[in-house]
């Protein structure tokens, strides 16, 4: 009896010790990679023409977008071009990141920069920027609660995968396809 105890506190131990390695994984700052170039990626905007009813009851006219251009960096020509904020961490400036592709991207649509925002998580750790609008295009709440939310908003997919991360801290390398769309969403917590 003593050694069937004595195994369950052992095993018990191991799987606390695995469940804080595991957790503890998303603390660690982010490891930059030495980029190959030249680097090309293809970018690609998408939302489809719709009507969104929010949760207030109000309508919003969605507009049709598909847009795709190509960024391309060669060695010694990149530096990460949109604004970090005081306060805020970049652990991934001076490498190119999925956001550095859609903010070259959406400035060679239109230079002006109209109808993008972006933001920063500074209590993430690590911090990271998220898209507002793209288009003028934001996030709208179809319905929401103390641990759910409901809406559409921008998806940002790496080679055919969604991007769980902030786009600024997932890297880029030769030949990636990154697809923008706006699309529903639901995240529950």
């Amino acid at each position: 009896m003593k050694k069937l105890l004595m195994n369950k506190k052992v095993l018990s131990l191991i799987m606390v010790l695995t469940l804080v390695l595991c957790a503890s994984g998303s603390a660690f700052a982010l490891t930059p990679v030495t980029p190959d170039y030249p680097i090309d990626v293809t970018v690609t905007f998408e939302a489809a023409q719709r009507t969104i009813t929010d949760s207030q009851n109000v309508q919003h006219n969605i507009p049709a977008v598909n847009v795709e251009e190509n960024v391309s960096y060669a060695e010694g020509e990149f530096s990460t071009e949109f604004t970090v904020p005081s306060g805020a961490t970049h652990e991934l400036a001076g490498y190119p990141t999925v956001m550095d592709a859609m903010y070259n991207a959406y400035d060679q649509y239109d230079s002006s920069m109209d109808g993008f925002t972006m933001g920063w998580d500074t209590y993430s750790n690590p911090n990271g920027a998220y898209v507002s609008t793209l288009f003028d295009i934001g996030t709208i709440a179809t319905a929401s609660g103390s641990n759910y939310w409901y809406g559409y908003s921008w998806s940002i997919y790496l080679n055919d995968e969604l991007i769980d991360l902030y786009a600024s801290n997932v890297q880029i390398e030769d030949g990636d396809e990154i697809k923008v769309e706006y699309e529903e969403n639901n995240v529950t917590w």
